[in-house]
């Protein structure tokens, strides 16, 4: 949702510099738009692969885990915790 500003600025960017003229004289217009949509969401889905990788690859390096549980927050370890994971 929030990777539809790119798209929208460009079209922008080609109205004030006349490429869509161009553009839109050697190709269909839905194919341009197609095309634009298709890119953008490619690297949109490339931009969050890339954050969880580098979230995984953080949590690995420093040894924390995610608790499973969704309750309050316990320390893993204590005699009463049922959360399996070590923070």
């Amino acid at each position: 949702m929030t990777f539809g500003a790119p798209v929208a600025s460009s079209v922008v960017e080609e109205k004030a510099t006349r490429i869509v003229e161009i553009l839109l004289s050697a190709i269909p217009a839905r194919a341009l738009l197609a095309g634009k949509v298709l890119g953008n969401t490619v690297i949109a889905m490339s931009q969050i692969l890339l954050l969880v990788v580098a979230v995984a690859i953080g949590l690995i390096a420093t040894g924390k885990r995610m608790c499973s549980q969704p309750s309050a927050p316990r320390y893993c370890g204590s005699p009463r915790s049922s959360c399996s994971a070590s923070f």
